[in-house]
């Protein structure tokens, strides 16, 4: 199982074929919603351009049709995200839908799409395909012997260096 996990597009996230799959998710508590996001529908912050795939809906207080409805709408397959502050969308940003429309919601200012993860996920780079499964560098380095490790080859250029040794 791959994801598409970046802040800085390009860089993909997978799953280690022993660790089992992994994916992050977001938690957007929401305000001011006025339409119900269905499930499987895309949200789109409107500024940060940051999106989410609705896969459960909790309304806490309000209703959509007065346009004041309040709660948590958890969304999987997150892109445009911030690692470093672990969350996506801006604070009081209109969120718009995939079927809802324009402004069927406000991200609430405090909890903007906080982020957390399930399972385990790795930077590709720090990953190795071998026999056709994609292994975590500690899940293949206790499967491959390490004579064999010794004796593959390795390439590093001078640009990879980073001590300059």
């Amino acid at each position: 199982m791959s994801n598409e996990f970046s802040e800085n597009r390009g860089d993909k996230w997978v799953s280690c074929d022993i660790c089992g799959p992994g994916y992050l998710y977001a938690r957007l508590r929401f305000t001011s919603g006025s339409v119900e996001p269905t499930l499987g529908e895309t949200l789109t912050g409107a500024d940060s351009g940051a999106t989410g795939v609705v896969n459960r809906v909790h309304l806490e207080s309000g209703s959509y049709a007065d346009g004041d409805a309040t709660g948590e709408v958890l969304l999987v397959d997150v892109t445009g995200f911030n690692l470093r502050q672990w969350e996506c969308f801006y604070a009081e940003e209109q969120i718009n839908g995939s079927t809802g429309g324009v402004d069927m919601m406000t991200a609430e200012a405090d909890h903007n799409g906080i982020l957390s993860r399930q399972g385990r996920i790795y930077p590709e780079r720090e990953t190795v395909l071998y026999k056709g499964k994609r292994y975590c560098l500690s899940h293949y380095h206790q499967m491959v012997p390490k004579r064999q490790l010794d004796e593959t080859k390795v390439d590093i250029t001078e640009g990879d260096r980073e001590d300059g040794f």
